[in-house]
């Protein structure tokens, strides 16, 4: 078997065993075409994106960038790069590599509903409501930019929108723990007991793979969004800044109800 044929061979079957999720299989296929050909750029783009899906990031962070300066400029590297940094909390740099993404490709719905999501963490909600517009405009199939959108309206303090598009996010995928979290979160400021006891019912009753949550993934984003809103400095004055603290009430009632479940599953 010739060299050149023998990585082909390997990438394709990297590319298979991703495709299966077997990501560790992958990689390892993948770090043998990396041995014979090292700066074999596609093989590159794609054991980053392995790694990406591993959550190694900070190992994907400088495969993305070692991609990017021997000279692989496309929306997808930009994209990858901007998914990779957001992973990271690196939020101003993630939002550049995703708008280069969009200079290459500017209907990428995937790009514009990152961006939604970097710059709701950046604090620039105005701008981060057009990207989800845009991501909806693209692709109205999708949950995630109505559980955006929803979430968006909430630290505006529209919670009458709120709830309608949450409800428009469970409508296409009513498995989602996360939106229906954000949706108990709202009815707990707008102070609508009942509401919010039905909806945390819902999220004792979802299971994945027919086990209970074991709710890690939402432990992570809910502690991490109470540590921005913490340090956010509100510069628009008492309405914000009360908005803010309702916010941080809000995140925190559910942490309490997570670690509620957690204890009473022990």
């Amino acid at each position: 078997m010739n060299k050149k044929f023998d990585t082909q061979l390997y990438k394709l079957r990297a590319n298979r065993e991703a495709d299966s999720e077997n990501y560790q299989t992958a990689y390892i296929k993948l770090t043998r075409v990396l041995k014979r050909q090292p700066q074999d750029l596609d093989a590159l783009h794609q054991i980053t994106g392995i790694l990406n899906s591993l959550c190694k990031y900070r190992a994907a962070e400088v495969r993305s960038r070692t991609i990017i300066m021997l000279g692989l400029r496309s929306s997808f590297v930009y994209l990858l790069r901007g998914a990779i940094l957001k992973s990271l909390e690196r939020y101003h740099e993630a939002e550049i590599a995703l708008k280069t993404s969009l200079e290459y490709q500017p209907y990428h719905e995937t790009t514009h509903r990152y961006l939604a999501t970097v710059l709701t963490k950046l604090g620039r909600y105005s701008e981060a409501f057009e990207f989800c517009e845009r991501s909806i405009e693209l692709r109205s199939s999708e949950y995630f930019p109505y559980n955006i959108k929803g979430y968006l309206y909430l630290l505006m303090g529209d919670y009458d929108k709120a709830v309608a598009s949450i409800d428009e996010a469970i409508r296409l995928d009513p498995k989602e723990c996360i939106t229906y979290m954000n949706k108990a979160i709202v009815y707990h400021l707008m102070k609508k007991k009942e509401e919010t006891m039905e909806t945390l019912d819902k999220i004792k009753s979802l299971v994945v793979d027919g086990k209970k949550r074991d709710f890690t993934e939402e432990i992570e984003i809910y502690s991490l969004e109470l540590a921005r809103l913490e340090k956010q400095d509100c510069k628009g004055g008492e309405r914000e800044e009360n908005q803010r603290k309702a916010c941080i009430e809000g995140v925190k009632f559910m942490m309490n109800f997570i670690e509620s479940e957690l204890v009473n599953r022990c």
